[in-house]
């Protein structure tokens, strides 16, 4: 893990190395705005748009999504 978060300048996306950031920093960044190609996994939460890497049945209805933890339904 990265020691340092990436600083102020590059939070707009614009002047950011998607290749060479560290995973962990990813919270200091709006994930609707991080490009998927930067990501390990091709599927987001559609409420926080963080990466998805567990799915959860509770319920027949009813998904929770990890490692974010968001509820979502299933698809019809």
């Amino acid at each position: 893990m990265s020691d340092s978060a990436p600083d102020d300048e590059s939070m707009d996306g614009g002047s950011v190395d998607w290749d060479a950031l560290d995973p962990a920093d990813l919270t200091a960044f709006d994930m609707s705005e991080v490009p998927d190609d930067a990501l390990p996994t091709d599927t987001r939460c559609p409420k926080c748009h963080w990466p998805v890497f567990q799915v959860t049945m509770t319920e027949p209805t009813t998904r929770v999504l990890g490692p974010c933890g968001c509820r979502v339904g299933t698809d019809p």
